[in-house]
């Protein structure tokens, strides 16, 4: 039984580690999104100012 124990907290171990660095790369790529879309809205708005 104990060796099957090991392997299961591996393998919960090797998931949450690869779903925490989904979330990341999530955040990251929406956060890049963001900020893009708030500098095409910057200059659009200097763009109405002149």
């Amino acid at each position: 039984l104990k060796p099957y124990a090991n392997e299961d907290r591996l393998k919960i171990a090797l998931s949450s580690i690869s779903n925490g660095a989904l979330v990341c790369l999530t955040c990251v790529a929406s956060n890049s999104y963001v900020k893009r879309q708030r500098l095409a809205l910057n200059m659009i708005n200097e763009e109405k100012k002149k």
